[in-house]
């Protein structure tokens, strides 16, 4: 059964049940829990030869910023939407469990990548200690043969040499990556700008609609007030009409009613006009509210995505992962001039992915990009924690859209329980929605 699928049958049981909590994380427990990072020490991490030049990058403060900000969505007001703005909303809620569905799909996929390198690591790390000191040894001469053929090259070295790796481990999907959060940023910056604009017209609006109820509240006041002194003037007149026969008095009378009408009526309409003015800036404002918060889920997803990018390739934007790495395809080209040493590196790589395959790794040609770690203690401990902070943001990402999704059905059982007269549209919605995801 798909997610709407769900979600349809939650509300064929409505009425018969308020519990519809659903424990959208068991599916991922087992991923949460492999791959455990509990008994790591970071005090045990040498900080000594940590890059500063290129693995200390910070995210912008501005970006955190926004990011922080625009995380919670605020509540709409449905009270005042016509049947069409219902099912509007009805269908922007089925979007937002889909996007966050689709976005939980992709990310998965990065997260169990990770796992398995996880995975690979506890293999090492659990090995006899026989095969595990032949395969530090093998690294550590992959990893000196390495450096060596790439200090042979003369000029000055463009990248640092965990910059390098890093370049050298994401080496084919970096220039789909550089196109990738490029159009990420530009994409971000359209939304902080929309997100601007929509926040700047949620303040006109709510400050038009506190503007009218006040104009409604002294209207009213000065109808009572005018219809005091109306009817106090009606009431002498009436008695002077009354105590006099006077044909001049009772036209006087006479004029004196129509007016009162006329002042009468001239009031219902001005409070009815500004009634329906406040009615429709409601609207207005709770319409600017729901594009607001659908705007705010895209741009909490665009900015993680960033984040969890930046973080992994360690730069700030797509410009800096651009520079790093037309200095790797340089520092590449001129390894060419070096072939000699190939043979002999390639030996000795080839004689480490024998022993660790006799692991059963996953993946153990990423271990000749990272063969440090494999001699080195505190730079295994560092690709762990390279790794655990990666899973982390994934995490994040995930129970973020879980929440989105969960409040997206909290939103369409509301509807549900206030206005069961649209029960029958939202359930063609969903057949819709349910149709279209089964197609994919």
């Amino acid at each position: 059964m798909g997610l709407i699928g769900k979600i349809k049958k939650k509300i064929k049981d409505i009425y018969s049940s308020d519990d519809i909590s659903e424990k959208e994380y068991e599916r991922y427990l087992e991923l949460y829990n492999s791959g455990d990072d509990d008994g790591m020490n970071m005090e045990e991490v040498f900080w000594s030869d940590w890059d500063t030049t290129d693995d200390s990058q910070e995210p912008d403060e501005e970006y955190l910023e926004w990011k922080k900000q625009h995380q919670t969505l605020e509540n709409i007001n449905l009270s005042h939407f016509s049947e069409p703005d219902m099912i509007e909303y009805i269908r922007g809620q089925c979007e937002v469990m889909e996007g966050a569905t689709r976005h939980i799909d992709e990310v998965m996929v990065e997260y169990n990548n990770i796992t398995e390198h996880f995975k690979d690591i506890e293999l090492f790390e659990n090995a006899p200690d026989v095969l595990k000191q032949q395969i530090a040894y093998l690294a550590e001469k992959v990893d000196n043969l390495t450096v060596d053929r790439r200090i042979v090259k003369s000029g000055e070295a463009k990248l640092s040499n965990n910059a390098y790796h890093r370049m050298e481990t994401y080496e084919e999907e970096i220039p789909k990556m550089i196109e990738y959060i490029a159009s990420e940023e530009e994409y971000y910056d359209a939304l902080k700008h929309d997100l601007r604009m929509l926040e700047g017209e949620q303040m006109s609006l709510r400050m038009e609609a506190r503007s009218l109820k006040k104009r409604q509240i002294n209207i009213r006041q000065s109808c009572i007030i005018m219809l005091a002194c109306f009817a106090i003037v009606y009431c002498v007149f009436l008695v002077a009409t009354i105590a006099s026969e006077n044909q001049m008095n009772i036209l006087v009378f006479f004029i004196v009613t129509v007016i009162g009408a006329a002042m009468a009526l001239g009031s219902f309409a001005l409070m009815r006009y500004t009634r329906r003015e406040v009615a429709v800036t409601e609207i207005k404002l709770n319409k600017a509210t729901n594009l607001l918060n659908k705007t705010k889920i895209k741009f909490v997803n665009t900015s993680n995505v960033l984040d969890y990018e930046y973080t992994k390739f360690r730069v700030n934007d797509a410009d800096e992962l651009s520079r790093k790495y037309q200095c790797y395809i340089e520092m590449k080209a001129e390894q060419q001039e070096i072939l000699r040493m190939t043979s002999i590196l390639n030996e000795a790589e080839n004689d480490l992915l024998v022993k660790l395959d006799k692991l059963g790794m996953n993946d153990s040609l990423v271990w000749l990009s990272q063969a440090k770690a494999l001699y080195n203690h505190n730079e295994m401990v560092e690709i762990r924690h390279d790794l655990s902070v990666g899973r982390q943001k994934i995490r994040e990402q995930i129970e973020y859209n879980e929440k989105r999704i969960q409040s997206s059905k909290n939103n369409i059982k509301r509807i549900m329980d206030k206005y069961p007269q649209y029960m029958k549209a939202t359930m063609e919605i969903l057949d819709e929605f349910e149709r279209r995801n089964s197609r994919k």
